[in-house]
């Protein structure tokens, strides 16, 4: 088109068309239809729109064809492919989907509620079981307890990423006077009451939902916590080593009152040993007190680092289990049990390690991913024989 014009004010004005077309439909795109329909529904309305602006310019004997084609285009799509993202759900689980509850396809994923053969209620995030409320789950209870049980009076948390929010319920569960909830999508909040192992957590007046990035929370936030504690996607997903760089702890270490607490998720099973010592020494170069945890049922690693002068460092003593009165399913005995190692044997395990950076991105691009995981084949048990070997390297003879 813009061959066909030939004076200035017709470049112009082609210029212009385009330059506002490019711009109201990135911002119709980003603000109305993407929250609106989703990216599987905007992108068949653009589709159709595209279809509809290019017959014109079509002569005038092909437009009759065209516009067959395109009728018989639309049956085959709608019963095609119309089901997209909800298909993904049903994808590839070890255990096969039974029943689809609910799904909602947002602007950044598709979330849905799912049922596995065994039983198990599983949240889906993009085609991945992200989480579920099965006895796998047993370490997500304990995101929130450790820190809690940590801390001698904790009357203000944070939780990033609900979940299926029983990590949200066993913080609230011990006790703290306000919790706030920070989680990406919305449609997590509005599937909550699908879970039962929550008990209702977001019906309760002291907790806080908030739907925003949990690093994006930090920065704007006025508020101060005891206790932050933190079970994002798995390390290595899009997006997600803003949660577990140095930067972040930084960031959240100033949003910590003297004496906080902050826990993180270390999945040893879906990590390289490479990724796991350098979440190891990010997160003890910005928390020195820190100890490692590791759950008694599943082998997940938990991080829990504390701010501030102390005149005992980390796990000497666990002042919340004073508060006798609340229910858990595991003894202080037990507990104090799975400390496999202390901040001196965590600084050991994490010699190795890589320290992880906003500028690096070391999760997502690093070697490790040049080499296609095919790093161990069996991750949970190469890291399990690292961290007992810093464990050992400290022990008497």
């Amino acid at each position: 088109m813009l061959k066909e014009q030939v004076q200035p004010p017709g470049w112009g004005r082609l210029y212009a068309v385009n330059t506002l077309g490019a711009v109201s439909g990135s911002l119709v795109s980003a603000w109305v239809l993407l929250p609106a329909i989703g990216f599987v529904r905007s992108a068949w309305v653009f589709g159709a729109l595209a279809l509809v602006a290019a017959i014109p310019c079509l002569p005038r004997a092909g437009r009759g064809i065209a516009l067959a084609a395109f009728g018989l285009a639309i049956p085959v799509a709608v019963f095609g492919e119309s089901r997209i993202g909800h298909g993904r759900v049903l994808g590839n689980f070890n255990s096969p989907v039974t029943r689809v509850l609910a799904f909602d396809e947002g602007p950044d994923s598709s979330i849905a509620v799912a049922d596995n053969a065994h039983g198990d209620r599983m949240l889906v995030i993009d085609g991945f079981a992200a989480t579920d409320q099965s006895s796998a789950a047993h370490y997500m209870v304990w995101m929130g307890r450790l820190p809690m049980l940590l801390h001698p009076s904790p009357r203000s948390a944070l939780v990033i990423c609900f979940g299926t929010g029983q990590t949200a319920n066993a913080v609230r569960s011990e006790g703290p006077l306000s919790l706030d909830v920070v989680e990406l999508e919305p449609a997590v909040f509005r599937f909550a009451p699908l879970f039962d192992a929550n008990r209702h957590v977001l019906d309760d007046p002291r907790v806080h939902p908030v739907v925003m990035d949990g690093r994006a929370w930090l920065r704007r936030t006025r508020h101060r916590y005891d206790v932050i504690t933190l079970e994002p996607m798995p390390p290595n997903f899009a997006g997600v080593n803003s949660l577990y760089s140095r930067e972040f702890y930084a960031l959240a270490a100033s949003r910590l009152n003297s004496g906080g607490v902050l826990a993180q998720w270390v999945p040893f099973h879906l990590l390289s040993p490479h990724d796991a010592l350098a979440i190891a020494a990010t997160f003890a170069d910005v928390f020195p007190d820190t100890l490692l945890w590791v759950d008694p049922r599943d082998g997940t690693g938990i991080l829990v680092g504390k701010v501030g002068d102390s005149a005992s460092e980390i796990g000497a003593s666990w002042p919340g289990f004073a508060r006798t009165s609340i229910p858990r399913d595991m003894e202080e005995a037990a507990v104090r049990s799975r400390v496999v190692l202390g901040p001196r044997a965590v600084a050991r395990y994490a010699l190795g390690g890589e320290i992880i950076t906003d500028d690096n991105q070391l999760l997502a691009y690093g070697p490790e991913r040049q080499r296609n995981y095919r790093i161990d084949e069996d991750p949970a048990r190469t890291n399990a024989a690292l961290v007992l070997r810093a464990a050992r390297a400290g022990s008497p003879p």
